[in-house]
Formats: C-alpha cells, sequence, structure tokens
C-alpha cells in the first residue's frame, strides 16, 4: 500500500491518502514479465517459453471460438456464455438503442487457484471409499 500527502484547501494541513498497489505499473505482471520469471527460475531461453506461452494462449482461443471448454484441473475453466441482447439509451445522445444477443468469453476459478491467493494451505481431497471397502476395512 502506498500513501500519498496531498494539503488540503481548507485546513491547509497535509491528508494521508491510500492507494491501492493495483493502479501502480510496477505491481503488474505482464505477458513478457511471465516470459522472463518463468526463463530466470528454470534457466531456459525466453523464446522457448514465448513460443510455448503464445501456442497455449492460441490453443485456448481456438477452443472457445468453437464453443468448447478448456480445463485447466486446479487452475479453473475457460469457457463461453451467450450475453441476452436488449434495449437501452445513449446517455450522452439520449437516442434508444438495442444491443445485440453475444457470446463472450468468461473464467471460473478453480480450488487450487482460489486457495493460493486465500493463502491457505493446499490440502489434497480425500479419496471417497466405497461402502464395501469401509465396510472391509480393505
Amino acid at each position: 500500500m502506498y500513501v500519498l500527502t496531498l494539503p488540503t484547501a481548507s485546513t491547509r494541513q497535509n491528508r494521508l491518502l491510500t492507494v491501492p498497489d493495483c493502479l501502480f505499473y510496477d505491481t503488474l505482471m505482464h505477458k513478457t514479465d511471465l516470459i522472463k520469471h518463468l526463463a530466470k527460475k528454470n534457466r531456459r531461453s525466453q523464446e522457448h517459453y514465448q513460443t510455448a506461452l503464445n501456442e497455449i494462449l492460441a490453443g485456448i482461443q481456438e477452443q472457445l471460438s468453437q464453443g468448447k471448454e478448456v480445463v485447466l484441473t486446479g487452475f479453473g475453466t475457460f469457457y463461453t456464455r451467450h450475453r441476452k441482447g436488449g434495449k437501452g439509451m445513449n446517455f450522452k445522445t439520449r437516442k434508444r438503442m438495442e444491443y445485440q444477443a453475444v457470446r463472450q468469453a468468461a473464467f471460473r476459478v478453480g480450488i487450487l487457484l482460489k486457495q493460493a491467493v486465500r493463502r491457505k494451505k493446499i490440502t489434497p481431497q480425500k479419496t471417497r471409499r466405497s461402502f464395501l471397502s469401509r465396510v472391509t476395512g480393505k
């Protein structure tokens, strides 16, 4: 969290404003930053990870354009959803307009990503045993 001090006009005293970190460029990770991070961590060339990441993203885009889901277990699911058309108003011109129905991409977060973001300890889920194996103990 960054703190900015700005003088106020009425009291002439400094007032503290807190600004979330996400508003600053240095806290964002872009595609090139991710490629550099992976290359440095695993000691391989950046070109290797750039082509790999581009192929992965192109594959996801191709499957979504066909209307199929892409499931990355633990990370999440990319899917498409249908947004209905409707009527609305352009507030600048005050004219009525109609919105067309569109198909848009969406992402549903997986359980491992949720736990990692929430900083919870990741524990593997227990496998369910059948009734017979619970009774016999095998």
